[in-house]
Order: C-alpha cells, then structure tokens, then sequence
C-alpha cells in the first residue's frame, strides 16, 4: 500500500500537485477556524455580557455618582450661604422677618438655577418649625419626615441621604445637611427633595438593547428607580444576598443574566438583567452565520487556489522548457524528477549572481571614482550621480568644500624618473594621502578622494556642521601633507582648497574654484596652502590694492549701485594687462571677485544661488579672455544683482504702505481686496508679499494689531466691553470674547479684572 501511495505520488504531474495542495491548504484550515471561532464565539457569549452589564454599570456609576455630587454641592451651597445660617439661627420669627425673607430668596434663586428640579425645607431645629417650599411655614411635628432618622439630628460631619417609605410614597430621594456644616450643635438642617424623575432620566440615556433592564436599589433591596417599561415585568425587591449568589435570576419563569456594582458615594446598588433566551438565540445565530462564512471563505478560497494553482504553475512551466532548451532535453510535462533539473539551473544562476556581485565589489572602487571624476568635471550631473548605482554611501552631506593636492615642478619631475619609477611615486603619494584623510575625518566631517590626473588629487570634504571647522581641519591636514611628502617622496606639493557652498550641485564649481587657486604658484610659490583667504594677505606681488578695488567692485554690485560697478570694473580691466602678463592670474582674480561678490551679498541677506540659475564658477571658467568674462559681469551680473534688489525694496515699499493704511483705519472694514488696490496689487500678490515681509499672514496681523488695540483700551480706559467690540468691527461681543480669548488666553473682561486689581 506504501508503494503504491509512493509511486503515484512521485509519478503525478507537478501542476496536479500543485492544485491539490493549494486546495487543502486553502479550504481545511478555514473549516477548523470555522468551527473553532463557532465555539470560540458560543463560549464567550457569557463573558462579553458580563463584560458590557460591567461596562454599562460602570457608566451609570459615574454618572448617578456625578448626580449624587451635584446634590450635595446644592445642599453646601445652601448650607454655606450666610442669609440662611442667619435665618436658622434667628429662627422664623416676624421680629426677623428680613432675615427669613432673605433666606426664602436665595433658596428660591438657587432652586432657579439649578441643573436639576428640587425642592427645600428649612428645619429650624431649635424653634420645631419647618419652612417648605412645598408645605410653606408648619410646625416640624406636621412635617411629613419629622420622623426620620437623620432630618432632625442630621449628620455634623456631611450630608445624609435617605429614602424613606414616605418618601417612596412621594416618589422622591431626601438629600440633608446641618446648617453650619461641620458646626455642633447646629442651628437646624436643609432638606432637599429630589423627585425619583430626575434619577430615571438619568437612566433613560443609556442604550441598552432589547430586553436588558437596569436598577437602582438601595442596601434594604428596595427598588430606587429603574428603566423598566413594562409594569408587569418591573422587579420591586432585590433579596440582600441576591448580588453574593449565582450570576443568574430568575423572575416569573424567565431567567435572566445578573450583573451588579456598588456606588461609590452612598450604600445604592446598580443592577443589569439580560435574559437568558437572547443569549442562546444570539449563540445560535452566530454559530449560523460562522458556518456559513466559513463555508463561502472554503468556496472562494478553493477558486483562488485552483486559479491560483493555475497561475503559479505559468512561470515554473516556462522555467522547466527554459531548463529543456539549455540542457537540450524534449520539453514535457515536469514531474518530481524534472523539478531537480531545475534546482539544479537555480543554483548555477544563484552561483553566477554570486560572482558577478563579487566582481561588482571588486570593480566598485573604480566605478566611484569614475563617477566622482565625472561630478568634478562637471560631466555628471547631481540627479545623475544620485541615481547611479555606485554612489551608495559617497557625498551624503548637506555643505562641501573641494581641496586640490597637485605635484609641484611635474615637468623636472617626469625628466628625472621613468614611467615606472613615476607610477610608484603617484602610488605612495595617493596612499599617503589616503591614511591622512581617514585620520583627519570625524563623524562631523568626511573626506572622499579622486584622481583628475596621476599627479594631482582631489580632495571633496562634506560636513554638516559650520564652514569655520572645515577650514581648521584642512589647514593642519594640508601641512602634514606637505611635510610627509617632502621628507619621504623628496619633493613639494601644494595644497588648495575652496570655499565651502551647499549642495552636491556645487562641487564642480568648488573643484574649478580650488583649481584655480594652484595658479597663484606662479606668484606665491611652491609647497603651500592656498584658499581664498590666504590671497590678500600672501604675497607682496599680490597688491593690496588689487584686492580693495576688487572688493570695492563687488560692495557697489551688491548695493545696486551698476553704474559704478560697471565704471571701476572697465578701469581695474584695462589696467590689468601692465599689472600681470599670466592670464591664469588673472582668472584666478576674476574667480576671487566672484567670491567676495557672493560674500557681500550674503551680508546685505541675499543668495547669489537664488538669483542666478547657474553657477558663477563654471560660467566664469569658460570664457576665453578676461574680456569676455569683464562684458558678461557688466551686461548681466550686476543688472540682475540690481532688479533683485529694486524688486525686494519695491516690495518692501508697497507692505510699509499697507501697514500704514492698516494702523490708521484699522476701525474700519477691511478687506484684502481694499489694500490689493491701495498697494496696485492683486489680492493673490499682495498676500504673498506681506507674508514674505511681516513673517504672518495679513489676517493674522490684523487680527494682532486689533487686539493690542483692545488691550490698550481695556487697561487705560473704561469704554465697555460692547463699545470695544463695535469700534474693532466684531458683529457681537460673542464673536470678540472668543477671538480675544485665543490671542490673550483670558476673556477681556478678566483682563481687565487682573489689570485693574494689580
């Protein structure tokens, strides 16, 4: 039996397989979830009852409880008041009658004002006479609860709740408290009659479904209130032990679910009922639509596995004929045997992506640098660089600054040693430079190099912290350069190393700026470190006066003062060619003024980045004469510079108007549209401008400025509150107290509360 069971399990097509393990995988796991959920759900039923009959209590315990608070603030609040203390201790008498008067009128506007209907006797406890609301002025032995315990020698310490058999007669709960509170011997006490509606309708909030009844009970058993609509169904006695037995009742033939929990304030109990048979129909009926779903859950899930099956069973086919056609095997349905030949194929391609991902890592070096000597030439662009593959892990900060190392003297170099001797020498001197970057890089600073040529090295420093400490970190790194190349590889080498800009977009210019510095060799020297810093203070072939007229050139670009830019610019160009006869010197010049040129923009608050699309740097580099490069800052440089400048004070100009028209009609109504035509503008434009020069939406700020108003007012005058409102433009002082609120964070009338009484 065994054998055959194998042999036809290893004989059976694979597609065959596949469908009849899909199916059992799909539907049999469903039908046991179906039953156990079934049971699952008919096992919990009890549970979640009780959890909502405990839910629900819980709900009306808080809320009855918050009621029972609220009482017994009303019943303090009388007790407190000074009027009534008065009363109780004069007595009700004519010979004080003003005080009885006075008593009877703040009980009647407290009962006005009330979150609740009630009505109050005055026990004048000393005198036997009771003053009710409800039975006027009597002697405290006619008084329907001069019998109860607890209304002529009330509590001292708090309040006392009753419910009388009278009071049940009158269907009300009795509420009382000395009068002083917390005083011996008291003068008398405060009765409160609380109608039992006031309690129902407390009930009556409660959704509790079909069949499910709430009580109110109170230590005896007794029946307080309930939710009950039926009469004949309506429980009137709990026995004392019904809430320590079994979690069930029974009630003329019906069971029911019972649930109960203790108030926490007074000795009332709340009680839920759910009968028994809505539990067993709802058990039924789960335990129906379960089945039912599981059944159409096994019925679709047999359909998406036999479709599915289907579908899987496509790509593993077109698999098998591919492994056929390489190992050149008649193409036929593939059963156990030929899924081998196609593990086989998988392992030898998961073997060659293993290779070709090693000969990946071993080439990746060269690819970065490749892709690094792209970016510095300006051949890749940043979204290029980016997405290449390669750049995992390279350039991810936010600033950079491009440092040059180059070989000085390459031509006596290249005379004294042979290719292969030199290929050694750039070996040592990139290794060298190499150990040195890795020593000096932080986790605040990193450093990552390329070969633009076997003697020169770049050098692209990222930091994400202030151009300063990319500086202080370069120039000692720059030395040791110099002075470990020198004393091991017997020649110089010169370091420099550019600004600091943001962005990857950059570094071409950065590397075309460094480049440009190694011309000022040609004035300055071998085996040093240059930066733009270093030109105006290096050298006496370097005129300082170079360097003002310069700097004088670019602040009158930066003020927008063309026309003397322009003038100083055609005479330092005309006297350049009896200064220097080295057109490189002089590119590095034009590539300095660039520099101071965005420097004094920085100061004045402007972004040469945001007013030219293009960068300085490269644009400057590619022209051929100084010439060329002089007509360009004339003709386009500096009247750009200018237009910015004009359109950022023009605007400046329009807001300054608006906020003038503002402070000086703002008790009038106005609109966006009004101020758009007062500065010329549209509204779209005007709102956009006056967020860009104040910092705050126009509504915002009229809003502001009106309620500073409104605080002067209320501080230094005493227009009401209506008055102030009005002349604001506020419809009502509804409106006005809520904006106030928000912007002060009290209502005006507080404000001016606080003001006052500091």
């Amino acid at each position: 039996m065994n054998r055959k069971r194998s042999y036809f399990l290893n004989n059976i097509s694979f597609r065959h397989k596949l469908l009849y393990y899909s199916l059992l995988l799909s539907i049999v796991p469903i039908l046991i979830l179906g039953a156990v959920s079934s049971y699952i759900a008919s096992m919990s039923m009890q549970k979640e009852v009780d959890r909502h009959h405990q839910i629900l209590l819980q709900h009306l315990q808080r809320q009855i409880d918050d009621f029972y608070r609220e009482a017994d603030r009303v019943s303090v609040q009388l007790a407190t008041q000074e009027s009534v203390v008065q009363a109780m201790r004069l007595g009700p008498s004519m010979a004080h009658y003003e005080e009885t008067r006075a008593a009877i009128d703040e009980v009647a506007r407290m009962r006005a004002s009330a979150p609740f209907p009630y009505d109050v006797s005055l026990v004048f406890t000393s005198f036997d006479m009771v003053y009710s609301n409800l039975y006027g002025l009597v002697p405290l032995s006619d008084f329907p609860l001069s019998g109860e315990s607890g209304v002529v020698d009330p509590d001292p310490i708090g309040s006392t709740l009753l419910y009388p058999e009278r009071a049940a007669e009158r269907n009300e709960i009795v509420l009382v408290r000395p009068v002083p509170v917390f005083t011996t011997p008291s003068y008398g006490s405060i009765v409160l009659h609380v109608p039992i509606d006031a309690l129902i309708r407390q009930l009556e909030q409660f959704q509790t479904g079909s069949g499910r009844e709430l009580y109110i009970v109170d230590r005896h058993g007794r029946v307080i209130a309930d939710n009950v609509v039926d009469e004949s169904k309506r429980a009137a006695f709990f026995p004392p032990d019904a809430f320590e037995r079994s979690a069930y009742a029974s009630a003329d033939g019906t069971a029911y679910r019972l649930s109960s929990l203790d108030s926490e304030l007074s000795d009332w109990s709340f009680v839920a009922l759910t009968p028994e048979s809505q539990l067993t129909d709802k058990s039924k009926r789960i335990q129906i639509v379960t089945a039912w779903m599981a059944l159409a859950l096994a019925l679709v899930w047999g359909l998406i596995a036999f479709l599915g099956s289907r579908r899987l069973y496509s790509p593993i086919k077109r698999l098998f004929q591919r492994v056929s056609q390489q190992t050149q095997t008649q193409a036929h349905e593939p059963s156990s045997k030929d899924l081998v030949a196609v593990e086989a194929y998988i392992q030898r391609m998961e073997k060659q992506n293993k290779d070709l991902q090693q000969q990946w890592n071993s080439n990746l070096p060269h690819i970065q640098e490749n892709l690094l000597l792209g970016l510095l030439w300006g051949v890749t662009s940043e979204e290029e660089f980016l997405k290449h593959p390669g750049a995992g892990g390279l350039l991810q900060r936010r600033k950079y600054c491009v440092g040059v190392v180059e070989w000085d003297d390459s031509s006596s170099f290249r005379r004294r040693f042979g290719e292969r001797d030199r290929a050694l020498f750039m070996f040592a001197f990139r290794k060298i430079v190499e150990e040195l970057c890795v020593e000096y890089s932080t986790p605040d600073i990193a450093i990552t190099i390329a070969s633009p040529n076997p003697e020169q090295i770049a050098l692209i420093v990222g930091t994400d912290g202030e151009p300063e400490r990319v500086a202080a970190s370069f120039e000692p790194l720059a030395k040791q350069m110099r002075e470990i190349v020198q004393k091991y590889l017997k020649n110089t080498i010169t370091v420099t190393f550019s600004a600091t800009r943001i962005g990857i977009g950059a570094i071409p210019g950065l590397y075309q700026e460094a480049r440009s510095l190694l011309e000022f060799r040609m004035l300055l020297g071998p085996n040093l470190t240059i930066s733009h810093r270093d030109i105006e203070r290096s050298a006496p072939l370097l005129e300082r006066q170079w360097i003002r007229e310069l700097k004088n050139i670019a602040t009158a670009a930066a003020l927008a003062q063309t026309e003397r830019a322009r003038e100083e610019l055609d005479a330092f160009v005309e006297a350049l060619p009896a200064r220097i006869t080295d057109v490189q010197t002089a590119r590095g010049l034009l590539s300095y003024f660039i520099g101071e040129l965005a420097h004094q923009l920085h100061e004045i608050g402007a972004d040469a980045n945001d007013i030219f699309e293009e960068n300085l740097y490269q644009r400057i580099s590619r022209f051929h004469t100084v010439y060329e490069a002089a007509a360009w800052l004339r003709e386009e440089v500096f009247p750009a510079i200018a237009s910015r400048l004009r359109e950022e004070r023009d605007e400046k100009s329009r807001i300054d108007q608006v906020l003038q028209y503002i402070h000086a009609h703002f008790e009038t109504d106005l609109s966006l549209q009004q101020l758009a035509d007062i500065a010329r503008l549209s509204p779209t434009q005007l709102s956009r401008m006056f967020k860009e020069v104040t910092g705050v939406p126009y509504a915002d700020y009229l809003i502001a400025y009106r309620m500073e108003k409104a605080k002067y007012w209320l501080e230094h005058s005493d227009l009401p509150i209506k008055t102030i409102a009005e002349r604001l433009r506020y419809t009502t002082v509804q409106n006005f107290t809520r904006i106030f609120k928000q912007v002060v964070g009290v209502p005006p009338a507080q404000y001016r509360r606080t003001l006052r009484g500091a």
